[in-house]
C-alpha cells in the first residue's frame, strides 16, 4: 500500500520542487517550469518509478504498481480544464498537452474523490504501517539499473527544454520575449488575482495589470486575453477558482509525507542506527 501513497506523490513531485525553487529566487522562474514540466510527464514517471521499484523487495510488480497509480493520477488531471496548461503523455515523442476539458479542478467531482481519499488514507493507516514497504538491495545490475533510473530521472529533462519552450507550453515563450509582448495571445492558470490592486501575479512572481473583464474579487484565477502592453492584459474571459483545493492538496500531501516517513524512512534509520549501536559494542 505505501507504494500507492509513493506513486500519489510523483507526478505532483515536480510542482512541489518547483514552488520551492521559485522562492529561493537562485533559478529563472520559465527554465524552472520547463524543466519541472517536463518532469510531470508521464515517461518521466514511469522513469522514477522504475528506479524506485529496483530498490524494492518485488521490483516487477512494484514497478507496475506505482505506474499504474501515475497514469491514474495524470488522467484524473487530464480530463479538468486547465488553460494555458495541461498533461503530457507522450514526451518526448509528441509536446502536444492533452486536457479534455470536462470539469474545473474545483468541480464537486473532485472533493469527493480527495475528501474520500483523506479519510480513506487514515483508515488504512495503521495496517500500512504494519505492513510497511521493504528496501533490498539486489544484485549489482539492478542496484545499477535503478541509480541510472533514478539519473535520468533528474538529467533527462535538460536536453529537451528548448523544444518544450518552442511549442510555447505555458505560454513561456511568449511569457519570456517581453518586447514582442504586445497584441500577442495569452493564457494563465489559476495566477493569483488581487482585486485591490488589479494585479495578476504569474507564477514566476511577476505582477501583470488587468483591463476588460475583471473578477469581482481576490483569488485564484484563470483567463484568456491578449497583452496590450508587455505589463498590461485585456482579459476576454476569466473563471474565478474556490480556493479548497490548494487546501486539500496541502493536506494530502502532508499526510502522504508523514506515512511515508513513519513507515518507510522511520525504519530505514532505526536499522541504521541499531546497525552503528552493535558495531561500536
Amino acid at each position: 500500500m505505501i507504494w500507492v501513497i509513493i506513486a500519489c506523490i510523483i507526478p505532483d513531485l515536480p510542482w512541489i520542487m518547483l514552488k520551492i525553487g521559485i522562492s529561493s529566487d537562485f533559478f529563472n522562474p520559465y527554465d524552472l517550469r520547463l524543466y519541472y514540466t517536463t518532469q510531470a510527464s508521464l515517461i518521466f514517471c514511469m522513469t522514477l518509478s522504475g528506479g524506485l521499484a529496483c530498490f524494492s523487495d518485488k521490483p516487477k510488480q512494484v514497478f507496475f504498481l506505482i505506474t499504474g497509480n501515475c497514469l491514474f493520477h495524470l488522467i484524473l488531471d487530464s480530463i479538468q480544464i486547465k488553460w494555458a496548461n495541461g498533461v503530457h503523455f507522450f514526451i518526448p515523442f509528441s509536446w502536444a498537452t492533452s486536457h479534455f476539458d470536462t470539469m474545473w479542478p474545483e468541480h464537486t467531482f473532485t472533493l469527493l474523490l480527495t475528501v474520500f481519499g483523506l479519510f480513506f488514507l487514515i483508515w488504512v493507516w495503521n495496517s500500512i504501517i504494519c505492513g510497511a514497504a521493504k528496501l533490498k538491495l539486489h544484485s549489482r545490475s539492478t542496484t545499477a539499473a535503478g541509480l541510472l533510473l533514478v539519473t535520468l530521472y533528474l538529467l533527462g529533462p535538460l536536453p529537451f527544454l528548448t523544444t518544450l519552450e518552442e511549442s510555447n507550453f505555458y505560454f513561456i515563450n511568449t511569457l519570456r520575449k517581453l518586447e514582442s509582448r504586445p497584441g500577442k495571445y495569452i493564457e494563465f492558470d489559476r495566477a493569483h488575482y488581487d482585486k485591490e490592486s488589479n494585479e495578476l501575479r504569474t507564477f514566476s512572481r511577476e505582477r501583470l495589470t488587468i483591463v476588460g473583464q475583471q473578477p469581482q474579487s481576490s483569488g485564484r484565477v484563470s483567463l484568456k486575453g491578449h497583452f496590450v502592453t508587455a505589463a498590461i492584459i485585456h482579459v476576454d474571459s476569466f473563471h474565478l477558482h474556490r480556493d479548497f483545493r490548494d487546501q486539500a492538496s496541502v493536506l494530502g500531501l502532508f499526510m502522504a509525507c508523514t506515512l511515508l516517513f513513519q513507515s518507510l524512512i522511520l525504519p530505514c534509520l532505526q536499522f541504521l542506527i541499531k546497525k552503528k549501536d552493535h558495531s561500536n559494542e
